[in-house]
């Protein structure tokens, strides 16, 4: 429970608030709590209150008769009443002389575990905490759109597929069948049919599918059809867009889209692709509006197709499907249903993307509306791999969803560079590192006020690769800029 918030002895402003007459407004005295009984209020009376004051309340006295006298003393329950009223009212008896404190009567819930059969198997909701997850937020009230091959459901089906909002970009109809079960795998992660004794689970089950399919049967997926899926998606409310789908070239039709999206309100998440490159991923997941997700594997670990670079934000679980490490009689891949063929283990940033779009739609069930915030509770309570702080490999971190899920925004903070590093990678090769008090974007410039390159996205973890001659010694500066404010600037002596 939060901490109770004591009542202060004010007669004066307690007869004026009585009366309704004027009487400069107090801070609320009642905590408000994600998760709390409805209209249900526990008061303590201070040491000597008159419990008459709560007659007209019809206040129910905390101590059962079955109370252990050291328990009921311990927690004070002969002067501790369960009140039924509105926040209004308990504001109001909060202020009262006689009462030590009033809080809204919290409630709590085991870590949940589904039983559909296959989700001991589903080791990848183990690992970024999906049974606590779903003790605090199941999604409801969400839209995630699935922007990929389509969404079909199969025998176990999802948790809510919203077959009216669903749009074809490829045979322009709304008929969102999938002929490659690749986007019906991906929906799975985000909303299968959970806690209904057949088949597997879904990370966000409460949540709602939008079908916007802009891949054909022969896995091509046209700029433009995609661009479209996603301004149809932002239009429709989607809270958030998963986009498991990538190429090597620049989209500047889809950075335009996302764009808009995001303004819309939208977290956009995408996958960085699976051609095992060190330095770059694929676009649209470059894209600074975009969670661009790498793949892990049951140890955690960065798999052998996973693409890094200066743009990945964050990994979740991929899978590999080379082996059943664990033994369970599955290899070890996502597993989840598909059209024709049941449920299969999958691998891929294909299948480590959905992990995150859900958690994002976990996240936002419970308050959070922008997607910058969205970020930072994903980003910043992540788990640390790889090396220490942000890395190309594995971003900011393994998703976390329960960290995630309690994370709040901080008070304000100056902005200022706290750490810069530089690091000779390769001859003629140096990266430079920098850290900010608070996630900004960031760029490094030369002394001319020349970019020489811009880190990933909004980020406290600013890393940029410079090339040049071997041997050759410069100073530059690293930048962190708040959008539309303030702006700090570090100098960074570089050898190559």
């Amino acid at each position: 429970m939060g901490d109770p918030i004591p009542a202060r002895r004010r007669p004066a402003c307690l007869l004026a608030l009585l009366l309704s007459t004027g009487c400069a407004p107090s801070p609320e005295r009642v905590p408000h709590l994600p998760e709390a009984v409805p209209g249900h209020f526990w008061v303590r009376l201070a040491p000597g209150g008159d419990a008459a004051l709560l007659d007209a309340w019809e206040a129910q006295p905390a101590l059962p008769e079955t109370a252990h006298a050291q328990t009921a003393a311990v927690l004070g329950l002969d002067r501790t009443f369960l009140v039924h009223t509105d926040r209004t009212r308990a504001e109001r008896l909060a202020r009262h002389p006689d009462v030590a404190w009033v809080h809204p009567e919290s409630v709590a819930h085991a870590a949940a575990v589904p039983d559909d059969p296959l989700y001991p198997n589903q080791w990848h909701f183990d690992i970024v905490g999906a049974p606590e997850a779903w003790g605090m937020a199941t999604g409801a009230g969400t839209k995630v759109a699935v922007i990929d091959t389509g969404v079909e459901p199969a025998a176990d089906g999802l948790g809510n597929l919203l077959v009216d909002e669903c749009w074809d970009f490829i045979d322009f109809d709304d008929d969102c069948a999938d002929p490659r079960s690749h986007g019906t795998h991906v929906a799975g992660t985000i909303n299968q049919a959970t806690d209904n004794g057949l088949g597997g689970s879904g990370l966000a089950p409460a949540s709602a599918i939008v079908p916007v399919r802009v891949i054909d049967a022969d896995d091509y997926g046209p700029e433009l059809a995609i661009a479209q899926g996603v301004i149809w998606a932002a239009d429709r409310g989607s809270d958030v867009m998963n986009l498991s789908l990538g190429g090597g070239g620049a989209m500047p039709l889809v950075e335009d889209a996302f764009a808009y999206a995001h303004a819309a309100g939208t977290v956009i998440v995408a996958a960085t692709g699976n051609q095992s490159w060190d330095h770059r991923v694929l676009f649209p997941a470059a894209y600074e509006q975009a969670i661009a997700v790498a793949a892990t594997n049951l140890f955690d670990e960065r798999t052998g197709y996973s693409n890094a670079g200066p743009e990945t934000d964050l990994s979740a679980p991929g899978g590999e499907t080379g082996a059943d490490l664990d033994g369970d009689g599955w290899v070890d891949g996502v597993i989840q249903e598909t059209v024709e063929g049941g449920f299969q283990a999958w691998e891929g940033t294909s299948m480590a993307t959905p992990h995150v779009a859900a958690a994002a739609a976990l996240v936002m069930s419970r308050g959070l509306t922008h997607p910058d915030d969205v970020r930072l509770a994903l980003e910043s309570t992540a788990v640390d791999l790889g090396e220490p702080g942000f890395d190309w490999e594995y971003g900011h971190g393994r998703l976390d969803v329960p960290a995630a899920l309690r994370w709040t925004r901080r008070a304000a903070v100056p902005l200022e560079i706290i750490r810069t590093d530089s690091r000779e990678i390769a001859p003629g090769a140096a990266r430079v590192l920098w850290q900010s008090t608070k996630p900004t974007r960031g760029w490094l410039e030369d002394a001319d006020g020349l970019v020489l390159g811009h880190s990933a996205g909004l980020t406290a973890r600013h890393a940029v690769e410079l090339l040049g001659e071997p041997g050759d010694a410069l100073t530059v500066y690293a930048v962190a800029v708040e959008p539309g404010g303030e702006l700090v600037l570090e100098p960074v002596d570089v050898v190559l």
